[in-house]
């Protein structure tokens, strides 16, 4: 157990300081004009996020803004590694922000995201996401230039989830959101107009379960824990919402 926790804690430790040193340090509030790189950025809120400007960015002409948000338990850094979207964003060219969870945990490690009732510390407490996604958007539009009319957000199993709170909430922002292994676990939902959402997800899902409930690899703790919508209640209600 002890050597489990050590080695879980080195690749921790190891991600964040490979990653940090690839990432520029932006000062916090800055409203500084931003070239084509890497940028750890925070709001005045404390909130984080990684921004990827694409190599073909010369602040003439607005790129589209695509947000990445990572699953439960993940983190930022992670989320720029491991899912290809900085290498797509320099091949397409749109820029993308990789915005932290909620965590109590040093370098916000182990995060969560308020998605209606998923999931863990985030939805416990309350967060208001829809808040630090509006600040994130203010404050990246202050640093380059976006085209605000093409304005996107995916994410992974919870994260998924907070795209569908995103284009239930936020409609009047973004274009389009897609969810991977995420489905709609809002409680209220009535999106300013209508907006195109995709889902994907795979039958043998081990977390969020393609039928309904939480899998065997979910959070074990009850309090954590979320009777997950199934995939087909998710689109029913999407179909319904969109008339």
């Amino acid at each position: 157990m002890i050597l489990l926790l050590m080695s879980l804690l080195w690749g921790m430790a190891f991600a964040w300081t490979s990653t940090a040193g690839w990432f520029r340090d932006q000062a916090n509030g800055a409203d500084t004009a931003l070239q084509a790189g890497e940028y750890e950025l925070r709001l005045e809120s404390g909130r984080k996020y990684l921004l990827h400007v694409p190599a073909s960015y010369d602040g003439t002409q607005p790129l589209p803004l695509l947000f990445f948000f990572h699953g439960g338990g993940g983190h930022m850094e992670h989320a720029a590694e491991h899912y290809g979207w900085c290498e797509t964003a320099e091949r397409e060219g749109f820029i993308v922000a990789f915005p932290n969870g909620s965590s109590v945990l040093p370098r916000g490690r182990l995060a969560t995201w308020s998605a209606g009732e998923c999931c863990g510390y985030a939805r416990d407490n309350g967060v208001d996401e829809v808040a630090f996604v509006r600040g994130m958007i203010a404050d990246i539009a202050a640093k380059v230039a976006i085209d605000k009319k093409r304005i996107f957000a995916t994410g992974m199993s919870n994260g998924g989830t907070l795209a569908h709170r995103l284009a239930c909430e936020m409609a009047d922002i973004f274009t389009a959101v897609a969810s991977v292994a995420g489905t709609d676990n809002t409680t209220v939902c009535t999106p300013a107009r209508p907006i195109s959402v995709m889902h994907i997800h795979a039958l043998d899902d081990t977390h969020v379960l393609f039928n309904g409930g939480a899998g065997e690899d979910a959070f074990r703790d009850p309090a954590m824990v979320t009777d997950f919508t199934s995939v087909s209640e998710t689109i029913a209600r999407w179909v319904v919402r969109e008339g």
